[in-house]
């Protein structure tokens, strides 16, 4: 019979319910394979089923939640044995609970029963028969919860080890689309927004880093080894450039709260300029990429009823299939004139001008700050013409380099620091990727009068761009930020170690948990990254420890738990698996059809809007990405000082009134 406000919970904590049902007696079964269709637990003789648990919910909040809380409770003890180790694990915390009574009894000059009664009262329960069913009902959903998430061998390679299951780390490439990437970031004082769009002002020392690293860059030395040595994000330096954080991060996916020009410029790279994905429809729809389906004849879905985004995309470079060009050689300019404040013949200050018209910063304004997709690319053809050009600004009698060293011996001095560095560039670094060297842009402007007009101009055609020495990987450069001291505002170089898209079929595999072994024969615990890639084994563990190994195995296995949202349905879709398995019978027929179906909308439902806020947040990320690309372009084009006003900084001083206003010089 019924006793009291003792809830329903009492004889559920079979199923490890706490709290609001209402109350029953002692007498009760656990179903086990015993059960009627939707019986729950039976006490005194009265089979209780899901609508009373739920009749004692109704006109709550969470009411339609409750049915699936006790779905998921039942499902997770029918499926998981009562084993000697859950056996051991209860005896051991009854008789812990007996010592408890005892001393708290001698403490509190109470006796054992009160002792017992308050824990009975605390726990939902008539006594220690119950107390100890609910024991086991916890520990059962524990083991559960815990067998869901161990590593499981492989199905299509038995060798191969996933976490949770083969099939869960394909869903996981495919839900969250993870790219394991690397950058050296380039911190720079200027602002990336408002009017740093056109005039940002860097310091001395930011325009000596920019041009460092392009040249370890350009003669062959490591990625890794240049972003230990350079990069002004300490944990990319510590991991030489990957952007691991122990027990954090493995890889940028889809939810990862990078910068839009970091993180959507990797995104544009592969679904415009990438040769091996940029055909790809699946990777624009994917990453939710606005913009036209490769026939041209139709917008993707998710943008079907706003085109706007769609249209502005194709209004940017990327979104045409281009790319913004840096000559290497503009990278060593910078760095040379780096401290050029004054007239570098007399030392003295030039007449009116600002750290507006330093040579670093209109450099800095035309080759380093725009902030789409950016390719540092050989100029070693046309350099040299350029600079002979830059100088006959200065002095028209210059008709060759020869005259420099008489006539302009200041830039006689730059031109060889430039060519010095020129002459040192690696063929192997600079490489053709696809077509992206045939459809890059620049700025140029054009001057009659007092009147300047600039506008992103097509580059010949044939460039190489930057690439890493060992594999070839494209060099990403993107420029954007947030301010601080531990902002991100700057130029980040990216390479992308791992693409989801290229090798689709296979890309799960790289997301394996095996633990590297010196001098294994399977290939699923090879160490050698170059013939099997693995995240593990993407570095060398020390040779005496897999400690590395092992904190890296860990990190993986809590991004892919923590990437699903939703990791409480898969187990519970893999429950109803078991289930069926185990009683020959659906988790459907046993509760009933018309229960299961409210069950099914509350999941499908709930996922469906998780999925929606990620889509949501991803789609308003580009649609604030491709803005501003679209706004850079008109303020910077309308305002940026023209390269020319170098030369006329170099000369010393303005000699007239044209110039001034082509420099925006303000007496």
């Amino acid at each position: 019979m019924m006793k009291g406000k003792r809830t329903l919970s009492l004889a559920m904590s079979l199923i490890a319910l706490c709290g609001a049902l209402s109350a029953c007696s002692e007498d009760y079964t656990y179903p086990d394979s015993k059960w009627t269709e939707g019986q729950i637990v039976t006490v005194a003789g009265h089979q209780y089923t899901f609508d009373d648990i739920y009749k004692a919910f109704e006109g709550t909040k969470n009411s339609a939640q409750s049915y699936y809380s006790v779905a998921k409770s039942v499902l997770a003890q029918l499926v998981t044995p009562r084993t000697d180790s859950i056996k051991v694990n209860v005896s051991s915390k009854v008789d812990k609970l007996h010592d408890t009574w005892k001393e708290n009894a001698r403490t509190n000059g109470t006796s054992y029963k009160e002792e017992q009664e308050k824990t009975f009262d605390s726990e939902g329960v008539e006594n220690e028969e119950q107390l100890i069913e609910k024991y086991y009902a916890q520990q059962q959903v524990d083991e559960n919860t815990n067998a869901f998430t161990t590593v499981n061998k492989g199905v299509t390679n038995p060798d191969e080890e996933y976490y949770i299951s083969e099939q869960y780390t394909k869903d996981y490439v495919t839900r969250n689309a993870p790219y394991h990437v690397s950058h050296i970031l380039v911190k720079v004082d200027a602002s990336s927004s408002g009017e740093g769009y056109w005039n940002g002002n860097i310091s001395a020392d930011n325009a000596k880093h920019i041009g460092n690293v392009v040249r370890m860059l350009s003669v062959g030395q490591s990625f890794g080894s240049v972003a230990q040595l350079s990069s002004d994000d300490d944990s990319s330096k510590v991991n030489y450039g990957e952007l691991y954080v122990e027990k954090q991060q493995v890889a940028m996916e889809k939810t990862t709260s990078y910068i839009n020009e970091f993180k959507l410029g990797v995104y544009a790279y592969d679904a415009f300029l990438n040769p091996e994905t940029k055909n790809d429809d699946d990777v624009k729809l994917s990453l939710r990429v606005p913009g036209k389906a490769i026939e041209g004849k139709d917008l993707l879905p998710e943008y079907k009823d706003d085109t706007s985004v769609a249209d502005a995309i194709d209004d940017t470079l990327v979104g045409k299939g281009q790319a913004f060009g840096i000559p290497v050689s503009k990278a060593f300019q910078i760095q040379y004139l780096a401290d050029t404040e004054s007239n570098p013949e007399t030392g003295k200050q030039v007449d009116y001008a600002t750290a507006t018209q330093y040579p670093r910063n209109i450099l800095f304004n035309n080759y380093f700050n725009y902030h789409g997709v950016n390719f540092i690319y050989d100029d070693t053809a046309e350099w040299e013409a350029e600079f002979l050009a830059e100088c006959q600004v200065i002095n028209p009698a210059v008709s060759s380099i020869a005259d420099l060293e008489n006539v302009l011996p200041n830039k006689f001095k730059e031109y060889n620091y430039i060519k010095n560095r020129m002459d040192n560039l690696s063929d192997d670094v600079f490489q053709t990727v696809g077509e992206i060297g045939d459809h890059l842009y620049g700025y140029r402007s054009t001057i009659s009068g007092s009147q300047v007009s600039t506008t992103l101009t097509p580059l010949a055609t044939g460039k190489k761009i930057l690439t890493t020495a060992s594999k070839h990987q494209p060099i990403i450069v993107v420029r954007g930020g947030t301010a601080g001291e531990s902002g991100y505002q700057g130029i980040h170089f990216i390479i992308v170690n791992k693409n989801p898209f290229e090798d689709k079929a296979n890309t799960y595999k790289y997301y394996r948990v095996n633990i590297p072994q010196e001098n294994s024969s399977n290939p699923a615990k090879s160490t050698d990254y170059a013939t099997n890639p693995s995240f593990i084994n993407f570095v060398t563990a020390d040779a005496n420890s897999n400690t590395t190994y092992n904190k890296r195995k860990e990190t993986l296995q809590d991004a892919i738990k923590a990437s699903d949202f939703n990791i409480e349905f898969s187990r519970f879709r893999a429950n109803e698996d078991k289930f069926a398995k185990t009683y020959n019978k659906s988790f459907k027929d046993y509760v009933g059809a018309e229960l299961y179906e409210k069950i099914n909308k509350y999941i499908t439902t709930t996922i469906a809007s998780s999925t929606d806020d990620r889509a949501e947040t991803l789609d308003s990320s580009w649609e604030t990405y491709i803005n501003s690309l679209n706004v850079q372009v008109e303020v910077a084009t309308a305002r940026m000082l023209p390269t020319v006003c170098v030369a006329y900084f170099e000369y010393g001083e303005y000699t007239n009134s044209t110039q001034e206003d082509i420099c925006h010089v303000k007496k």
